[in-house]
């Protein structure tokens, strides 16, 4: 039987590979895909290995990020939910994160990708956070994630201008870490990381969490979350984000009014 994510044991297991397999829908996530994704991470992180690789089963595709077809069903909200929890784990994982793409990476797939400590690319692979050409709002948490990652200046133009970032670009920027030729380069660059001291990783990872650590959400005063969830609510009622649905589906570029 297909599974859309598994995991597998590599480099004698050192090495926790979680492999999104979905190739027909571009490794979105559906929300039953979620909630296994999420299972099979917490797996990985309690399992003796010293190091957890995220990848994509297929050359071409790393992930697509929420499967668009469950927006707006009463699944929505849970398979969101599973995502970012999925999001989190590998971001608070103890052990060091690896995410390797090889191929596109869109919308929430960036977050993903970006949960990881370590993130490698291939020279094709490209990035693109479109909610600006759709007229929808990236959630706040997910924001924090990339001015955290990439820096405030880097961060504003991805998401306000939706372009597409080649992966010297994204290296550029510190989306990406290191451009590695193909699968069989990240594997050695995992099995060479995983080579090291966990417990001495494990330590310093701790303590640059803490350095880099963004203003967590719950410490978001309630005025300024009544606030943001204002805008986000006018642009998710809005003509623009029926025409930006309408116009990805039609495959043609949108034509916002500001309405």
């Amino acid at each position: 039987m297909k599974h859309d994510v598994f995991l597998e044991s590599r480099d004698d297991g050192r090495i926790s590979a979680v492999v999104l397999n979905r190739h027909e829908k571009r490794n979105a996530i559906s929300p039953t895909m979620a909630k296994r994704l999420l299972a099979l991470l917490e797996e990985a992180i309690a399992s003796e290995s010293h190091l957890l690789l995220l990848r994509s089963a297929a050359p071409g595709v790393f992930c697509a990020g929420f499967d668009i077809n469950f927006i707006g069903t009463d699944q929505e909200e849970a398979g969101e939910a599973a995502m970012v929890a999925c999001i989190d784990k590998i971001e608070s994982a103890a052990k060091v994160t690896v995410a390797y793409a090889d191929g596109f990476v869109f919308g929430g797939g960036n977050e993903l990708y970006l949960s990881a400590d370590l993130r490698l690319a291939t020279p094709r692979t490209t990035f693109r956070i479109p909610p600006a050409r759709l007229g929808v709002v990236y959630p706040f948490r997910g924001l924090a994630r990339f001015v955290r990652a990439m820096g405030n200046t880097a961060a504003r133009e991805m998401v306000l201008t939706a372009r597409t970032l080649t992966a010297e670009e994204a290296l550029r920027i510190g989306l990406v870490t290191r451009i590695v030729s193909d699968e069989e380069a990240a594997l050695a660059y995992c099995q060479q990381t995983a080579s090291m001291a966990p417990l001495s990783q494990r330590a310093m990872k701790a303590i640059l969490n803490h350095i880099t650590a963004a203003q967590a959400y719950d410490q978001v005063p309630a005025e300024t979350k009544l606030h943001f969830a204002a805008l986000t609510e006018a642009a998710d009622q809005s003509e623009d984000r029926r025409e930006g649905k309408r116009a990805f589906a039609e495959k043609r570029e949108p034509r916002f009014t500001g309405r």
